[in-house]
């Protein structure tokens, strides 16, 4: 949900940074933590695990589809 929600203001930046900087900017990048997360994202397919995701967090699937948005997994624990 936490990624979605990024994807949403990752959007409006996109937007803004092609009209501020007036040159276009394809992509921006959304850091994740979480890899069934990340593999969720670019899963075509709904599986049985992720049923209870409501539908308005979808939209961060068709983002990465379409290029607008690319999720990097990080890791979770800093080494040390």
């Amino acid at each position: 949900m936490a990624a979605s929600d990024a994807a949403k203001e990752g959007r409006s930046l996109l937007e803004l940074a092609n009209n501020i900087l007036n040159k276009e900017v394809k992509t921006i990048n959304i850091s994740v933590d979480n890899r069934a997360a990340e593999l969720w994202t670019r899963q075509p397919c709904q599986p049985s695990k992720t049923k209870q995701i409501d539908i308005s967090y979808h939209h961060i699937r068709d983002e990465v589809a379409k290029g607008r948005i690319k999720v990097i997994p990080v890791p979770s624990r800093v080494p040390g």
